[in-house]
């Protein structure tokens, strides 16, 4: 799918069985054409998320458009509304990607949540949604919840995490932002979530000073052969 790539926040996507571009409705009045992220729930509803700066207020905002879910079979059905434009108390913030997961949005995000000491930290951050008849309804952006990692962990720009679980533990590993190869990121980011529960607050720089026998995290540096190597440099 193409999001709002022009003046008029026209839309398109592409149909695989018809080999065809179709118009898929316009975004919502204000919504930048440029810099959000997307994802998508069941296959069918296109959900975009950005954070902008409330100038009034001086705060941080979520903004969130959703389509009304058509998948692309044909271009009348198409159109698309505000799902959430909230405040946040989270200070200096912004994101790199987003991924559903059960029913929570989830964020790697830089910034000063509620309860965290840094001024801008590196954060997984879970928000509850509200789910409706199988859409996506709503977000609760005041009950999110964070689990804070490592201040130089910085996930690759929308990428797509890999998520396991080890033993009741969960797993999430993803790229880290590419600062050695113009083309190839170099490092993976592993974060192990105790119990697997998103519901509440972790502190994994915090858990890995208490307990050195167990790896909370990790960045996970991905090496080349020296004949690899050496053709990636040319």
């Amino acid at each position: 799918m193409m999001l709002g790539g022009n003046q008029a926040n026209q839309c398109h996507n592409y149909n695989i069985q018809s080999k065809a571009w179709v118009k898929a409705g316009t975004l919502p009045q204000k919504h930048t054409v440029t810099e959000h992220i997307n994802v998508v729930y069941n296959d069918d509803q296109v959900i975009t998320v950005f954070i902008q700066v409330n100038f009034e207020k001086n705060k941080f905002q979520f903004m969130m458009a959703t389509s009304s879910g058509n998948g692309g079979a044909s271009e009348d059905k198409w159109s698309w509304d505000w799902l959430c434009r909230e405040d946040t108390d989270i200070e200096y913030f912004h994101i790199k990607t987003a991924f559903l997961r059960g029913e929570n949005i989830i964020f790697f995000g830089r910034g000063k949540p509620k309860g965290v000491n840094e001024i801008c930290a590196s954060f997984l951050l879970t928000v509850p949604l509200t789910i409706t008849n199988g859409k996506i309804t709503g977000v609760k952006t005041e009950e999110y919840t964070w689990v804070k990692v490592d201040q130089l962990c910085y996930a690759e720009y929308c990428v797509k995490p890999q998520i396991n679980f080890t033993g009741e533990d969960l797993v999430v590993k993803m790229p880290q932002e590419d600062n050695y190869a113009e083309n190839f990121p170099r490092q993976l980011l592993e974060f192990v979530i105790p119990g697997g529960d998103l519901s509440k607050n972790h502190d994994l720089v915090e858990l890995q000073e208490e307990n050195n026998e167990t790896f909370y995290q990790k960045v996970i540096s991905v090496r080349f052969d020296d004949n690899k190597a050496a053709e990636n440099e040319k």
